[in-house]
Parts: structure tokens; sequence; C-alpha cells
């Protein structure tokens, strides 16, 4: 064997390590480059799903609705996570606007760097004191940075956002407090520096559900897709929280009431000629109601022989208390639970300040209720009044009836309105205030009294050449 032989063999070992080193370097600017050309890439990346991630957030949040929440934290059996949702809301929805805001600025710029990079890194090389501004390689950045944050971030991602979004919002409560960390060093000296700069909020309360649906019933007024009747309906119905018993109640003063000793017969002839159907059952005197008796009862026992002479006590049943600041939804709420038609409302000291139907309270909701034993509106067609061609009605007085009394031929829409007051609010096209008037069928109708929901009073003028008005009513 030649002596170089065993040299080399000797020299192996170590000569492994050394070729090992020299591929390394040899591959070392190849694997630069490739780390350089996936770095831009990949921030790209980075930045766009971000900007989408918070996009989406904003969107989601903004679309939310009360009871979509709830109903998704019940169907995960997590309400605590709806309600975090709810309470944070503001929290959330501005965190994810500065999170939006950043990423989008992250993707302009890694747009703007990926397009004209390599035009500036040339125009610094050559030693030139200034950079040439590449036009169509801008024009190029600002296309890719629309279609990126207006195309994709805020249509495309804000339809999406909205299909579910209080389950997905439910679900997303673990991103939403990440969010709401991450871009905490960003949005407390921000919300401090507006605060004590322009003296206001931005991170205020989420919008009264309540407003919300009231605005939307405005505006469907005013385009027609909601008559105002029914939106002077869903008004009351917003409006119920905020009324109280004490706003409805009939005083103690005008409330027919029976004293608990009064045999059965005289109460029966009492009520016979009250009209009343529940009448309130009073002891010592009006300030002690002791509960309260049905109109039936009292015909059906009062002829009962013995039963007849019995006092009213007997038969009376429990009387169903209510302070007069009650607000009017729980009124109603308890009313309906409980089966109860009539409440008795107490003042601060106790004593009685007067009775509650639930016909009082449902009547600030659809308006009047007349039924068959109320006052007949067309007893204010007195013929002194007809005789001067004009009169004073009740707004509740049916069309029909006034064609017929009048000889007039107003226009009678059923599906639409079948009252006087009905027909100035079809034609006027909202709730006519005094004073404003509408002419129709050789009449003038003039609006004297109503308030905000409702005409009351309506004064019916013949124009000279109409027809004659009947007396005979």
């Amino acid at each position: 064997m030649p002596a170089a032989v065993p040299i080399l063999l000797a020299q192996a070992p170590a000569a492994v390590p050394a070729a090992g080193w020299l591929a390394a370097q040899a591959a070392a600017p190849l694997a630069a480059g490739w780390v350089e050309r996936l770095a831009l890439p990949a921030f790209l990346l980075a930045a766009e799903a971000l900007a989408a991630t918070a996009a989406w957030m904003e969107k989601a949040l903004e679309a939310h609705t009360h009871a979509g929440l709830m109903e998704a934290g019940d169907e995960a059996e997590a309400p605590e996570r709806a309600l975090e949702v709810l309470r944070r809301l503001p929290t959330f929805l501005l965190s994810a606007r500065i999170l939006r805001f950043l990423a989008k600025a992250a993707l302009v710029v890694g747009v703007a760097s990926w397009s004209l990079g390599d035009d500036i890194r040339e125009g610094l090389a050559d030693g030139a004191g200034f950079v040439p501004v590449p036009w169509s390689a801008l024009g190029v950045a600002l296309l890719l940075a629309f279609l990126v944050n207006f195309v994709v971030n805020d249509v495309l991602v804000g339809v999406l956002a909205r299909r579910h979004a209080d389950r997905r919002l439910v679900a997303s409560l673990g991103l939403l407090r990440t969010m709401a960390v991450l871009t905490a060093p960003v949005r407390v000296p921000l919300r401090l520096l507006v605060r004590g700069v322009f003296r206001v909020s931005i991170e205020e309360p989420a919008a009264d559900t309540r407003d919300e649906v009231l605005e939307s019933v405005r505006e469907g007024e005013e385009e027609g897709s909601v008559s105002p009747a029914e939106a002077g309906m869903i008004e009351a119905v917003m409006s119920l929280p905020s009324r109280t018993v004490r706003d409805v109640l009939v005083p103690r003063a005008q409330v027919s009431m029976l004293q608990a000793d009064t045999p059965l017969v005289e109460a029966a002839r009492f009520a016979a000629e009250d009209g009343h159907t529940r009448l309130p059952v009073y002891g010592r005197d009006r300030d002690e109601v002791l509960g309260w008796v049905h109109a039936r009862d009292l015909l059906r026992l009062a002829g009962e022989g013995s039963a007849a002479s019995a006092p009213v006590r007997t038969v009376m049943r429990e009387p169903f208390f209510v302070p007069e600041g009650k607000p009017l939804d729980e009124l109603l709420e308890e009313m309906r639970s409980k089966h109860v038609h009539l409440a008795v409302a107490l003042n601060d000291l106790g004593a009685t300040a007067g009775v509650v139907s639930l016909e009082d309270v449902l009547e600030q909701i659809v308006g009047d209720i007349q039924d068959e034993l109320d006052a007949d509106s067309t007893r204010a067609l007195r013929p002194a009044s007809l005789a001067r061609g004009d009169m004073q009605v009740d707004a509740r007085l049916r069309v029909e009836d006034v064609n017929r009394l009048l000889r007039l031929d107003l226009p009678l829409l059923p599906e639409a309105y079948e009252t006087l007051g009905g027909l100035l609010l079809h034609r006027i096209g909202h709730v006519p205030q005094a004073g404003e008037s509408l002419d129709v069928a050789g009449a003038t109708l003039s609006v004297l009294e109503a308030d905000p929901r409702k005409v009351k009073r309506v004064l019916v003028q013949l124009r000279k050449g109409g027809p004659t008005p009947s007396a005979s009513a």
C-alpha cells in the first residue's frame, strides 16, 4: 500500500466536518435568498388575515341584536358569554376598529414595498439625490390595496359577518378578549387623550335597542312600508315601560264602588244601572278596598231567594293591589300571568289612589276600546247642530254612520279604516293635530282635539251646495 493512502485515511475523519461546513457555507446564500423572497408574502398574508379577522369582528358586532345574542347564549348553554359580549360591546368594537386600522396600514405598506421596492432600491443605488416616482408600479400598488381592503375586507367579509353574527360572536368570545388585550396599549391612551381633549368618550355604550326599533319604525312610516296606525301601536308598546299606573288609573272619586254590607239585590240593581262588569268593594270608607265583585255573580245570586239578602262581602273576590308607580309593561305582564282584569292602585301612604283595568292598559296600545255598553258616539249628532250644516263628533264615529246621517259619500276602506278618525289618518298620512282639515266628498273635516296617537273630536262642515243633512238619527 502506498504511503499516501494511510495518511489520507487518517485525515478522513477531520475532512468530513470540514466538507459539511463548506456545503453549509455554499447553501447559506441560497437559503437567505428564499427567506428574503418568502418574508414579504408571509408578511402580506399575515396582515390580510389580521385585517379580515378584525373586519369580521367589527361587522358582526355592528350587526348583533340583543335578542339574538341571548338566544345564541341559551343555545350554547352559556348565557353568561352572551351577557359579557353585550356588557363589553363598546370595548370590543373599538378594539376591532383599532386592530383593523393597524392591519390595513401594514397591508398597504407591504403592498407598496412589494410593488415599489425594487425601483426605490435601484434609485438609491444609482447615487442620485432623489428617487423618481415609478407611476405604473404606484398604480398597481394602489389598485391592489383597494381590491384587498375594500372589496375583500369591507364588502365580502361584511356580507359573511352578518350571517349568524350572534351565534358566532358568542362562540368567538375568547378571540374578542384576546383582541381587547392586544389593542389595550393603543386603546387606553387613545381613549384618555380623546376624553381629555374633546370631552367625549370613544367607547360609547351600545345604542338602546328600543331607540333602534323606534327609528326603524319611523323610517318605515316615512317610506310607506309601515302605516301610521301600525307605527302608533308599536311606539305605544315601546313606551309602556316609561308610563306608570298613575298615568292611566281612574281616580278613586270617579270609581263606582259597593259597600261590603250592601244586600245582593241592591248591589245587582246598582250594577245594572252602572254598566261596569267589575266593581270594587270597600269597608269603612272608600280608602279600605276589601275586594271586588263581578256583576254576573250579583245578577245570578240576586234572584235566589235567601241569597238575595246576603251582603256583597259574601261573594266578593280577593283584590289585586299594585303601587301607582308601577310601570305599565310590568302591570300588563302580572295581569296576564295572574288572570286578573282589575287592579287597585295604592299611593305611597298605602291609601287607595284609584283602579286600573286591563282595558285601560290595552287602550294605551290600541286606542280607546268601545263596547256595546259604552256611550254611543252618535249621540253627538244633535238636530240643532245638523240644522246649521255642521257638527262636532267623536272621531270614533263610523264612516258609514256619518254617510247615513249626513247623506254624504265619504270614502270607506274597511281594510284600512272604518271610523272618521281613521279616514283622516289614512288621507292625511300622519296623525293629524288640532287645526288640520281635509276636504272630501262635499264636506270639510277639521280636527278639534287629538293627541300624538289618535284623533279625538272632529268638526264636520257641509260645504255650500252639499247635501241636506238628516236630523233623524
